[in-house]
């Protein structure tokens, strides 16, 4: 099987539902890598689900939310079995920019207690990208800080500016003894 390793072995389970979500999971962890390779590149859930049917030749008429967390869930437990980042990071809603629900899973695997919580998923999430564009051959620049999706961050300018929160002015500065100026601007210590 190309792309993972032979000591692990998905779950294939008896059901027809199991093999599939096996087979899906085989074929999950190359395409993310692949995607991993490219610095700042993530893919959307239903682009993935697009990319396993082509790639498997196995479909579902089952709705994306039903099955996608269980297969990410299996890409999940893989890369902690391999000592990986967590390449489901990679997979984003289409509008959010935001990994799904199933991701706190990943949390407890990393000593975090598990959360719902949009901001937490969303720093881990952005951690665990750039681990696996530096593990997975990305051209990383040197200074490359961890960020969010350009679609998370636009929804977060958003709020910020809905709640009066744009962005912070610096404060004015005294040129002679660089303390910060009251309202007044006229510097306490220098007049």
């Amino acid at each position: 099987m190309a792309g993972t390793s032979e000591s692990y072995r998905f779950p294939r389970g008896d059901t027809p539902h199991q093999w599939k979500l096996g087979t899906w999971a085989e074929a999950t962890v190359p395409k993310l890598k692949d995607i991993a390779s490219h610095y700042g590149h993530y893919i959307t859930y239903g682009e993935l689900a697009e990319h396993l049917f082509e790639t498997t030749g196995v479909r579902t008429d089952q709705r994306l939310d039903f099955w996608i967390k269980d297969v990410l869930g299996m890409v999940l437990d893989y890369c902690d079995a391999m000592n990986y980042p967590a390449l489901p990071a990679l997979v984003v809603q289409k509008k959010s920019g935001m990994v799904g629900p199933g991701f706190s899973a990943w949390l407890p695997k990393i000593g975090m207690s598990a959360t719902q919580e949009p901001r937490v998923l969303e720093g881990v999430a952005a951690e665990e990208r750039l681990k696996c564009y530096k593990r997975f051959g990305a051209d990383v620049p040197p200074d490359a800080k961890a960020k969010p999706t350009r679609e998370y961050e636009a929804l977060l300018d958003k709020e910020d500016r809905a709640a009066g929160r744009g962005t912070p002015q610096p404060e004015a500065m005294c040129p002679t003894c660089f303390r910060v100026l009251p309202l007044s601007g006229q510097c306490d210590e220098c007049d």
